[in-house]
């Protein structure tokens, strides 16, 4: 009997089961909660024409595991989306061993990679609907930053933290005594920050031929916008989530 068949027969087996959490990574409590939290049509993309654009592959598993880690809420979008990498790099291992199909090996792993970054994006987030939109400005700095011709400018420097559990793009915005807008950051786009994680970003009067040190009044604030995924609209997407009052005199900020 030729039996070499088998073999794949076993991996395509393999690839419809339901998935199910490996509690060895995960924990017995979160295993059971992503596995109650399966969908029988769960795929990589979805239903209609999205599934017929989104091939499955050897994915199949994983995209499943990932659709219920999104929905049970067990975890946070970052570590949804990297065990899916694991998952789909795993996959590529069993369906295309490398010492014996080195170029469609390397081609699954790339294809998971673009995985991956389609899921960890603005589009992944949007999807990632149980983990809200939020910020902290953190740790802040204020400097005084002295010109020759002694228009000293005005720079703080705070720290943003993604206290959501999805990932945020942020800007900060610097604005005088009066609530002007004197400065931005990121000059173009915005940081993008996965959850829990935290970026140092200063705003100053430096760029702003109008405003200076002493120009901004004896208290100016700061303020942290977002941009939320739920907001899809070309336009108006960013929220403010967090706002700090500076006193100039003394660099103290407060909430």
């Amino acid at each position: 009997m030729n039996t070499s068949w088998m073999p794949l027969l076993a991996a395509a087996f393999f690839f419809v089961l339901p998935a199910t959490a490996d509690p060895r990574r995960d924990g017995a409590s979160i295993a059971a909660a992503l596995n109650a939290a399966h969908h029988p049509l769960d795929a990589c993309g979805g239903e209609n024409l999205l599934d017929l654009a989104v091939p499955d592959g050897p994915f199949l598993s994983a995209c499943q595991m990932h659709d219920a880690c999104y929905r049970s809420g067990a975890k946070n979008q970052y570590d949804c989306d990297t065990d899916f990498l694991l998952d789909m790099r795993d996959a590529c291992e069993i369906s295309y061993p490398k010492q014996d199909k080195q170029v469609r090996h390397l081609t699954c792993m790339g294809a998971a990679q673009t995985y991956f970054l389609a899921v960890n994006s603005s589009v992944g987030s949007r999807h990632f609907n149980t983990g809200g939109t939020s910020g902290e400005l953190a740790a802040h700095t204020q400097q005084r930053l002295l010109e020759d011709d002694r228009s000293d400018e005005l720079r703080n420097c705070v720290t943003v933290k993604n206290t959501s559990g999805r990932k945020i793009a942020y800007q900060v915005r610097l604005h005088n005594q009066n609530g002007d807008w004197v400065d931005t950051e990121p000059d173009l786009g915005k940081a993008h920050l996965q959850p829990t994680a935290s970026k140092r970003i200063c705003v100053d009067t430096d760029r702003q031929p109008l405003e200076d040190w002493h120009t901004m009044g004896e208290t100016y604030f700061i303020t942290l916008k977002a941009d939320d995924p739920d907001r899809f609209r070309l336009f108006g997407d960013l929220i403010d989530v967090d706002r700090i009052e500076c006193d100039r005199a003394t660099g103290q900020c407060v909430r």
